[in-house]
């Protein structure tokens, strides 16, 4: 039993002498890398920031990733800024359809306080002005659905950029 014991405990020193000289390995080969990328030695590149930053991000290993989510953001933006601009356009087309209906409005009514009713029937110009208005209605209706629409979509944008 004493002699299975002095193999085990001998065969456990050996492996702790692999062991730790495969951890010095491992060590010294993470001691060249920083973050994924070559130790530099280079002293004009240590002692400058903005060298070594530039040494850095030249070896990044995840340098194409990050372009990339660049450019992807990049595209987002654009998208979104388009957006803003359509829901603008949109915000002033339903602010001046709404004048339009309201103008429309007056004017009969004026026409109406002008006039002496003879019968209740409606006469051309009132059924001219009821389509005018319903056809300012109509475009009120689609300009809010488009705006609507955008608004959403700018919103998931916003929250994705």
């Amino acid at each position: 039993m004493l002699k299975s014991m002095m193999y085990s405990q001998k065969k456990a020193s050996s492996l702790i002498r692999n062991n730790n000289s495969s951890d010095r390995n491992i060590q010294s080969l993470q001691q060249q890398f920083v973050r994924g990328v070559i130790r530099c030695y280079d002293i004009d590149v240590i002692t400058d920031p903005a060298a070594a930053f530039l040494w850095f991000k030249d070896r990044y290993p995840g340098a194409a990733i990050v372009e990339e989510n660049k450019s992807l953001l990049k595209e987002k933006y654009i998208e979104a800024k388009a957006l803003g601009v359509t829901l603008q356009t949109c915000k002033k087309k339903i602010e001046h359809l709404k004048k339009m209906v309201e103008q429309i409005g007056r004017e009969r009514e004026m026409e109406n306080l002008n006039k002496c009713p003879v019968n209740n029937s409606f006469g051309q110009e009132e059924s001219e002005a009821i389509s005018q208005i319903r056809e300012c209605q109509n475009s009120i209706e689609s300009e809010m659905v488009t705006y609507k629409e955008g608004f959403n979509k700018l919103r998931h944008l916003k929250a994705t950029i």
